[in-house]
């Protein structure tokens, strides 16, 4: 953890916007929880994003919304997109995975930040 602050404190100033990248999954709520606990101490500006790529069903439905819920009782922005990803993928003649992260990165970018986080 000492290696994550020290990364923090040298590459996010005081207010900076940062967009935190959040699945449910447990690195991603590691990430999120960490970063919330020196939301304050470090001046972060949070924006989550999630998005829900129609693979898994109401399961991934699911998971979004408990991320959705968690930023809520958090008191943080919470933005989400759902995509097609294997439909989607077919018609970009590209892989599954690679269209994902093409559109993750998409979304994330879009709300302009100084600094994206990923788990």
């Amino acid at each position: 953890m000492q290696k994550v602050l020290e990364f923090i404190n040298n590459n996010v100033k005081n207010n900076d916007p940062v967009v935190v990248a959040c699945s449910y999954g447990p690195d991603s709520m590691a990430l999120l929880c960490y970063l919330l606990s020196k939301r304050e101490e470090l001046d972060l500006r949070i924006l989550v994003a999630n998005v829900e790529h129609g693979i898994r069903g109401k399961e991934s439905v699911a998971d979004t919304e408990f991320v959705k819920q968690f930023c809520k009782s958090k008191d943080v922005e919470f933005a989400t997109i759902s995509i097609n990803a294997v439909d989607e993928s077919k018609q970009n003649s590209l892989g599954v995975e690679e269209y994902s992260r093409i559109k993750r990165y998409e979304f994330f970018n879009s709300f302009n930040p100084d600094k994206i986080a990923t788990a």
